[in-house]
């Protein structure tokens, strides 16, 4: 008696890969662990933020700040860019900690320690970022209180 074996095997890839979506689609952090998960390794963070019908300003923001890619992986600075789609609970970390404007443009600058450098809900250029994360001659922070 011959057996067929292609409908079950096709039937448990099925399910693992079932499983597998589903894993990994719970696995999604809120916006302080990511952003905690980033400071791990004393990076500094520009964190970018628009509703979906204004994209193309953060496209714009990104274009600008691509002229200085190499010296933003020189100095460790990592540029984010969170989703439109927000919870309850990460659009309300925003507005607490990061001066969050949900109607506009919003760009934070984050040193090494976790401290809020720049608020802006503009397009700044690159060289404006590297000033306000220059060890050197940075001014004080805006907020003293770390974020994560």
């Amino acid at each position: 008696m011959k057996r067929n074996y292609f409908i079950p095997a096709l039937l448990s890839f099925t399910a693992f890969m079932l499983f597998a979506v589903a894993a990994s689609y719970g696995q999604e952090k809120s916006i302080p662990e990511f952003l905690k998960e980033k400071q791990v390794w004393n990076e500094k963070l520009v964190v970018i933020y628009a509703p979906a019908e204004q994209q193309h300003i953060v496209k714009e923001q990104l274009d600008v700040l691509y002229s200085a890619i190499s010296v933003f992986k020189q100095e460790k600075i990592v540029v984010v860019q969170i989703p439109t789609a927000l919870s309850f609970s990460n659009r309300m970390y925003l507005k607490q900690k990061l001066r969050y404007h949900e109607d506009r443009l919003n760009v934070w600058v984050i040193d090494e320690k976790g401290n809020l450098r720049l608020s802006s809900t503009k397009v700044n250029s690159a060289d404006q970022l590297l000033r306000v994360l220059n060890i050197d001659n940075r001014p004080d922070a805006l907020a003293k209180a770390r974020f994560f």
